[in-house]
């Protein structure tokens, strides 16, 4: 039987909506038993659509609490103390009536990954700011667009610190630790040539609309490739590839070795048979995702199941987590 890298990782999703729950389906993308907790009514995301619930509740399993009765809290704090990861984005007032403070969850479960994640973060000035991903891209001056930007880049800079506190934990022999994700940082990086004050004056980084009406985009950046361009299309690249079709003026740019790919739209893109041999895409349940990306020589990650019903999966789980004697790392 297939297992995945983090295979035995116990990850207890308690956040809702979008960007701290598509971080803990990225985990169960390669093989972690991602378990969700939810409230009486369900994550608020479950209202928004069924392709948003499918996409982040993924590869996880329900579990339905009442947090307002003591019942309720005491059987999350039996959650939290058997987890590996822990992964919220509640504000720290729900958290302290929870009894799910920080240090609360760490004299519960010394060696817990705990992971915030919020537009502004959890320190500073606009730590107590209601935002999402879209705010972040305002904030930051990212151009706000019709896909999830922040969110979705947020969630992956999630992935990454948990993996890394993982590995200072389980391989450098330390602790668990706090991971806090901002939405704002996670963009950053997208900012940093600007940031750092690097000028785009000499690249040509455009896209380009061919006789066709198709936009043909270019990155040429090197002065090998600056020279190859202006060899093949001059001075006046604009021109040269409106004299063209965009197959045609790209299959030129590659041939004299020049960054350049046609503009996809979705639709285009899914067909594309570079897409297709590399399954870029997948179709789980008869929806139409993303594939787990990197992709693993070894131990690939895959997706089982989209978004589980509400409470489907509790007795199953507490009697895996509570009561079935199977320990977690933590």
């Amino acid at each position: 039987m297939e297992t995945g890298a983090l295979s035995g990782l116990k990850v207890l999703d308690v956040a809702t909506l979008f960007p701290a729950p598509l971080l803990a389906a990225m985990l169960g993308d390669f093989g972690a038993d991602v378990v969700k907790v939810e409230p009486r009514d369900g994550d608020p995301l479950r209202g928004i659509g069924p392709l948003p619930w499918a996409l982040a509740g993924r590869n996880k399993r329900s579990v339905r609490i009442d947090f307002d009765t003591a019942d309720g809290l005491s059987l999350l704090h039996q959650l939290v103390r058997v987890a590996d990861v822990v992964v919220l984005n509640q504000p720290a007032s729900v958290l302290q009536r929870w009894g799910c403070t920080d240090q609360e969850i760490e004299a519960q479960n010394s060696r817990a990954v705990i992971v915030h994640v919020s537009a502004f973060g959890s320190t500073g000035p606009y730590a107590d700011r209601a935002g999402n991903g879209t705010l972040a891209e305002a904030f930051t001056g990212v151009p706000m667009g019709s896909i999830p930007l922040g969110d979705s880049v947020g969630a992956m800079v999630g992935l990454s610190g948990v993996l890394v506190a993982l590995y200072s934990r389980d391989v450098r022999g330390g602790g668990g630790q706090v991971v806090d994700v901002s939405l704002y940082e996670s963009l950053l990086p997208l900012l940093a040539p600007r940031i750092a004050g690097l000028s785009s004056a000499r690249s040509v980084r455009d896209g380009f609309t061919a006789s066709d009406g198709q936009v043909v985009a270019i990155s040429a950046t090197t002065d090998p490739q600056l020279q190859r361009l202006r060899a093949l299309a001059g001075d006046d690249v604009a021109g040269w590839i409106a004299a063209r079709s965009a197959s045609e003026s790209v299959d030129a740019l590659v041939a004299a070795r020049v960054p350049a790919v046609e503009a996809n739209d979705v639709a285009h893109l899914l067909v594309d048979p570079h897409v297709v041999a590399r399954e870029s895409v997948t179709s789980v349940d008869g929806t139409t995702v993303p594939a787990p990306s990197p992709k693993l020589s070894v131990t690939p990650g895959r997706i089982t199941h989209m978004g589980p019903e509400l409470g489907e999966h509790t007795d199953e789980v507490l009697a895996e987590w509570l009561h079935g004697g199977h320990e977690g790392t933590a």
